[in-house]
């Protein structure tokens, strides 16, 4: 399948593309898929596809610094949660919005991705339909089997990237070339579990507790970078949502050990379910303070 290449301008000049896997039926729903931490939006073509298939559009986007974003960090240029989410996250929905404007829109964050997608989704409701976690939890270290390490290292990371003025993810190996105030965000949020993002005038986490729509959230048993209750962490801060969690073993992939990233593997099978979750589940009528953890 060739994906649509449709171009974004957000509100501070920043440009980059977007891909859109059309399905057959114009009013469907449409799937945003915004990325992890250093991945290019050209990973998740194989899920892209296999929700067009299900009956789904879905569209990719990069992130700010990285594939078709025309910015790059550096000492000079320097971003974090709230440029992304004050501008390229309005900028790529106004996109789909304008081309496919029948389409009720669902965000569906891979890691950075989904907790960006949180905060945008508790600032404006009314812009989508609802949420979908895939790997993506709050990184409060005590989230995590081994907490201190996971303190350490994240700390760290935001120490390098002072030194440096940017982190040089893509030569010590994690994640990519990342602005240095994303990852004092990203570092705060390990040290305290908390979203307050430098810059923002907004009390994110005042207005995560107000989200009411339906939200999917999707760990994997041998996922480290956001195991199951470090999830669970992140979507326990909406607590009047709809949640579904869905708690998937490796058992549930012929015993493969699936993780943070190699899921996409699995795309099928998980764009299978997930449509069926948007079609069904999604519009029942369900308790908001009820979470469902089925597999």
């Amino acid at each position: 399948m060739s994906p649509e290449t449709l171009p974004v301008i957000s509100q501070d000049q920043v440009h980059s593309t977007l891909s859109l896997y059309r399905t057959e039926d114009a009013l469907a729903p449409v799937v945003v898929c915004m990325p992890a931490m250093g991945v290019r939006a050209r990973f998740y073509a194989p899920l892209a596809e296999a929700l067009a298939a299900r009956g789904v559009h879905c569209v990719t986007a990069d992130l700010r610094g990285h594939g078709s974003s025309s910015v790059r960090a550096s000492r000079r240029t320097n971003f974090g949660y709230y440029e992304m989410i004050q501008y390229d996250w309005p900028a790529v929905l106004d996109c789909v919005r304008l081309h496919l404007p029948d389409s009720p829109i669902w965000l569906l964050g891979h890691s950075l991705g989904g907790q960006l997608s949180s905060l945008y989704m508790a600032e404006q409701p009314g812009s989508v339909a609802g949420l979908i976690l895939l790997a993506s939890c709050n990184v409060y270290y005590k989230g995590y089997a081994k907490p201190l390490r996971t303190l350490a290292g994240t700390q760290l990371l935001r120490g390098i990237s002072e030194i440096w003025g940017y982190m040089p993810g893509d030569r010590i190996g994690f994640a990519g070339r990342e602005a240095r105030r994303l990852i004092r965000d990203w570092a705060r949020n390990a040290r305290t579990g908390d979203y307050y993002p430098e810059r923002s005038p907004i009390n994110y986490e005042r207005l995560l507790w107000t989200v009411t729509k339906p939200v999917l959230a999707i760990s994997f048993e041998s996922d480290e970078l956001a195991p199951a209750e470090a999830v669970a962490n992140l979507y326990r801060k909406m607590p009047s949502a709809e949640v579904t969690h869905w708690r998937l073993t490796d058992a549930d992939f012929g015993g493969a050990s699936v993780g943070h990233f190699n899921w996409i593997k699995y795309s099928e099978s998980l764009a299978q379910r997930v449509g069926d979750w948007l079609e069904h589940s999604a519009l029942q009528s369900e308790s908001p303070l009820a979470v469902s953890e089925g597999s």
